[in-house]
């Protein structure tokens, strides 16, 4: 976590200090209740949680490239003591964009990790590279991506070795008000095995409101994660994070990127929380 850190302060750094007019902050704070909405396998009972996250996204126009540094975090409660529930999240992504013709398209990378409350599976990490591509639209914006996931942990836990797919869109009503949406989906792997797959469905939605004309602005959504495994009849889980949140975007007026699907969940959820 601190290679993580100093590299992430290092690189926010490099984008502030080419700064221009055009260097633009977003500032991501929310506070939400996790539940788990099986019992079949997994944490098996534990259906209720508190969670927090913070994410910070810096972007800068060089000449035409936007280039963009994503950091994520994310934290949850522990659950009656069980060791093997996801504590942290915490991912860093850079990104760089460039417009074609009005659809603003780019590539992605990234890293990070997971940590439990406490098992022996003491090193859990994950990587993700993909493409992705936004359209301006008169309601609002669209947008797509495509990508690779993989991740590493002592027993082979984790997702593994997943492409994903992600669309989603905005839709502005008036008045401030936009609501959001996407979908996700991806196949990949478990326990460092070609013979358990891995199938993930992700489904967010939410409701935004724009805070005067300062860049402010308050948020609800609902993320619903679906994680199926190869092994037995059932084996899998499904859990869901009611978020209420604060937005605020800073700066000048480089667009940023569309937000990633959130792969550290399904990472640290499929190796912790699905056993």
């Amino acid at each position: 976590m601190k290679t993580y850190m100093l590299a992430s302060a290092a690189i926010v750094a490099g984008l502030a200090g080419s700064a221009s007019a055009e260097l633009s902050f977003g500032i991501d704070a929310a506070v939400g209740t996790w539940a788990n909405h099986s019992t079949d396998t997994g944490l098996q009972g534990h259906r209720d949680r508190k969670t927090g996250k913070l994410g910070l996204s810096v972007a800068n126009d060089f000449g035409g490239f936007v280039g963009q540094v994503d950091l994520n975090w994310q934290a949850l409660t522990m659950v009656d003591g069980d060791e093997d529930a996801t504590k942290s999240i915490f991912d860093l992504t850079l990104r760089g964009m460039r417009d074609f013709g009005g659809v603003q398209g780019g590539v992605f990378l990234g890293k990070g990790e997971h940590q439990d409350y406490g098992d022996s599976d003491e090193y859990m990490s994950y990587q993700f590279i993909g493409f992705d591509a936004e359209k301006d639209m008169s309601f609002g914006t669209v947008y797509g991506q495509l990508g690779y996931l993989d991740s590493r942990d002592e027993y082979g836990e984790g997702t593994q070795r997943a492409a994903f797919l992600r669309v989603g869109g905005d839709y502005e009503i008036g008045n401030g008000l936009t609501v959001t949406g996407a979908f996700s989906m991806a196949k990949g792997r478990k326990w460092d095995s070609d013979q358990y797959g891995v199938d993930i469905l992700g489904i967010e939605l939410g409701v935004e409101k724009a805070i005067g004309d300062n860049g402010l602005s308050l948020y609800g959504s609902y993320e619903h994660t679906k994680i199926d495994v190869d092994y037995s009849d059932g084996y899998g889980d499904e859990f869901g994070t009611l978020w209420v949140g604060l937005k605020m975007n800073l700066g000048g007026d480089t667009k940023r990127g569309s937000k990633l699907p959130n792969l550290g969940q399904w990472v640290a959820y499929n190796a912790n929380e699905v056993e």
